[in-house]
C-alpha cells in the first residue's frame, strides 16, 4: 500500500507541472501573437500617426528675453507710488514713535530691542531704566537704519548693575529736530 501512495503523489506532481508548463506556453503564444498583429497594424497603415512639429528654442527664447525687456523698461517708466493703507504715512509724522520687540534676561543680560516706525539714517537713542522713582541706569545708543523702518543698534545691560525686580523703559529718539519716546516694562 506505501507504493501505491507514493506513485500518487508523484502523479499529482508531474500533472502540477505540466499544467503549469501549459500556462506558461498559453501565456508566450498570446504574447506573440498580439505582437505579430499589432506590427502589422502598423505596417498597413491602420494606427493613427502623430506627427511632431520641433521648434528652435533658441529663436524662442531670444524672442521672450526681448518681449520680458521691454515690459520691464515700460514698468521702469511707469513706476507707481506706494500707497499707505493703514493711516497716514509714518515718515511724514511730526513726531517719532516705535515699539519695544524684546525685553528680556538672555545669558545675564537684560536685552533690549526696538523698532522706530520712521525710516531713518541717523540719530540717537537714550535709555533710561527706572524703578519706582529711582533711575538705575542709563545708555545711549545709534539709530541703525532698515528698509522701511529703523531700530537702535540694541541694549545690553549685565544683570549684576540692576538687582532684581521690574524696571521701567524709557527710551527718548531723537534726529534732524523730530523726537519721540517709547516705553515699557521688563522683569529681572
Amino acid at each position: 500500500m506505501a507504493t501505491r501512495r507514493r506513485r500518487r503523489n508523484k502523479k499529482w506532481l508531474s500533472r502540477i507541472v505540466i499544467l503549469i508548463i501549459l500556462i506558461v506556453a498559453a501565456v508566450v503564444c498570446y504574447l506573440v501573437w498580439d505582437n505579430y498583429f499589432r506590427d502589422r497594424d502598423v505596417d498597413n497603415g491602420d494606427v493613427e500617426s502623430v506627427e511632431v512639429e520641433e521648434k528652435d528654442t533658441a529663436e524662442d527664447t531670444a524672442d521672450d528675453q526681448t518681449e520680458n525687456e521691454a515690459e520691464l523698461s515700460s514698468s521702469a517708466v511707469e513706476k507707481k507710488k506706494v500707497e499707505q493703507y493703514d493711516g497716514a504715512d509714518p515718515n511724514e509724522a511730526n513726531d517719532l514713535s516705535g515699539a519695544i520687540t524684546y525685553a528680556g534676561v538672555s545669558g545675564g543680560k537684560l536685552m533690549i530691542r526696538l523698532n522706530i516706525d520712521q525710516y531713518l539714517t541717523e540719530g540717537k537713542c537714550e535709555l533710561t531704566l527706572t524703578r519706582g522713582d529711582a533711575t538705575i541706569y542709563k545708555s545711549i545708543a545709534s539709530i541703525i537704519g532698515n528698509v522701511t523702518s529703523a531700530t537702535c543698534d540694541g541694549f545690553d545691560i549685565p544683570v549684576s548693575e540692576l538687582g532684581g525686580g521690574n524696571v521701567t523703559i524709557n527710551v527718548n529718539i531723537s534726529t534732524n529736530g523730530r523726537k519721540g519716546v517709547i516705553r515699557g516694562e521688563a522683569s529681572i
